[in-house]
């Protein structure tokens, strides 16, 4: 039997809810597990990630839910180790939400929450707008908010 799952997503934007605006994960159907997990492996030079990167956890429809984690490891010795990872969502129209967490030991975790609502596209879709807000926060330290309106055209 199918995983049931069925989340209302609240706009904040003064629009009316529609049958859009809700996950319906019923139709989900069972993946087969993947021979191994997709590692992802890279270097800043300060350090190296390693860790797991799975883009479609759930797909049903025009949604999507993937996770990412990681490990940093260090290639200097006054660089600490540090982990983190995330969740996110995609919905095809171009709206998406993402939570990541990120842990650098003995410098702390920072919490980071991010949202993106497609308001236009042109038929083509060489041109979009979008609005997108999220905060972020550091251990104890203030919540640092953020909002911006992003007109993309391809030339």
């Amino acid at each position: 039997m199918a995983n049931r799952f069925n989340f209302p997503i609240n706009t904040s934007l003064g629009m009316p809810p529609s049958s859009g605006n809700r996950l319906n994960f019923r139709s989900c159907e069972p993946k087969p597990t993947p021979p191994g997990l997709p590692i992802n492996v890279s270097s800043t030079g300060a350090h190296v990630s390693v860790g797991p990167n799975i883009p479609n956890i759930i797909q049903s429809g025009p949604h999507s839910v993937g996770a990412h984690a990681h490990a940093n490891i260090p290639l200097h010795n006054n660089i600490p180790p540090g982990a983190g990872g995330g969740i996110n969502y995609q919905h095809a129209s171009g709206h998406s939400a993402s939570v990541n967490v990120d842990h650098v030991k003995h410098c702390g975790t920072t919490v980071q929450a991010d949202a993106n609502a497609r308001l236009h596209a042109s038929t083509d879709g060489s041109a979009t707008l979008n609005l997108g807000a999220g905060a972020s926060r550091h251990g104890n330290g203030p919540i640092q908010k953020h909002v911006g309106l992003h007109f993309n055209k391809q030339l």
